[in-house]
């Protein structure tokens, strides 16, 4: 894969409005769903029960196709589900309390969607390999109840439905990575009732033990895991929707987490997305700002500190965010979805 040198002047192109996203389009991901080697999008549409996939050319335009039918997508992702080389779509429903898996032909169609049922009033979800059988799991929250579901994939887009973990949490969000260098898959979840995060640390076999909490800003809605400072150890990046903030908790490599460094971004930061931008090497972030139309990239300096935010505007209610280079040129370029325009833009990376 081509990697751009770095650049001196940071900034990127207008964004580009793809309209008939559907109504209320609630998560976008990105993948590869045609086999072609370009990055395309998909988004889950809330209110008209559709998925829509938008296929990538070499220019980083996309072309809609006929949306995917299913029922009130909450959150989409993607991932090989069935090992067969194709890049995959799973949904989760809050409505109907349901996971499906949507297994791609590997030419931008998909098969019929296979729907598991998970717990009550499913909010959000984290997708990995949980108990190293490389098959891909996931880790469904709610956060009307507070319950957590560890779901395991037998590979072939269905799961096997482990027992529920109970917390008292109002959950935010959840991320999965490993956090202390066991090689088994750990989870983190935000608290929005008392505005905090706290690790569950893996077994390898889908049980789980919690273990630390944190205390972050005001109503930690998004959670990115990455190595913000290059000690191989897994950090991650809290946006606290009601603070205009995001948290930085640097990772000991041992399950525990340093305070958290708090650093500005944008009215109504709601979601974020990790990604080297300028080329320096570094990790850096992007937060969408829903109630400032802008996004807000954090540069990092490779110690896990970011300088000031810089603003890029985009259309109304940004919410999800996605990152990819999508038009070939060794920069992740961004995709973010308007909750309430019912469209998605795409920006791309000039710098």
């Amino acid at each position: 894969m081509f990697v751009a040198p770095r650049c001196e002047v940071f900034t990127f192109a207008p964004y580009i409005e793809y309209i008939s996203a559907g109504m209320l389009p609630s998560s976008v991901a990105v993948g590869d769903f045609n086999n072609d080697t370009k990055m395309d999008i998909t988004v889950g549409n809330l209110a008209d029960s559709t998925i829509g996939i938008y296929i990538g050319y070499d220019d980083g335009t996309f072309e809609p196709l006929e949306p995917l039918v299913t029922y009130s997508p909450t959150e989409t992702a993607v991932g090989d589900f069935n090992n067969d080389g194709y890049t995959d779509i799973t949904v989760i429903s809050n409505d109907e309390s349901t996971a499906s898996v949507l297994l791609s032909n590997g030419d931008g169609t998909f098969q019929q969607e296979i729907i598991s049922s998970t717990i009550y009033r499913a909010s959000g979800f984290s997708v990995a390999d949980i108990n190293n059988d490389r098959k891909l799991d996931l880790i469904v929250y709610s956060l009307t109840s507070g319950e957590i579901s560890v779901l395991l994939g037998r590979g072939d887009g269905t799961f096997q439905v482990l027992d529920s973990i109970t917390t008292n949490y109002q959950i935010g969000a959840i991320a999965t990575g490993n956090f202390n260098g066991d090689q088994y898959i750990d989870f983190v979840i935000s608290n929005i009732l008392n505005d905090s995060i706290r690790i569950y640390l893996g077994y390898g076999n889908g049980s789980f033990q919690a273990k630390q909490s944190f205390p972050t800003g005001y109503y930690p809605v998004d959670i990115v895991v990455a190595d913000f400072n290059y000690d191989h150890n897994i950090d991650l990046a809290i946006v606290n929707g009601h603070g205009k903030t995001t948290s930085i908790f640097l990772g000991n490599g041992n399950g525990n987490f340093q305070g958290q460094k708090i650093y500005p971004v944008g009215d109504g930061p709601i979601a974020a997305a990790a990604g080297n931008f300028n080329g320096d090497s570094y990790m850096d972030l992007v937060v969408t700002n829903f109630d400032g139309n802008t996004v807000s990239i954090l540069l990092g300096h490779g110690n896990g500190s970011f300088i000031e935010p810089i603003m890029f505007n985009v259309g109304e209610t940004p919410n999800s965010v996605a990152i990819a280079d999508f038009n070939h040129d060794g920069r992740p370029d961004i995709t973010v979805s308007s909750l309430f325009g019912s469209t998605i833009y795409v920006l791309i990376n000039t710098c």
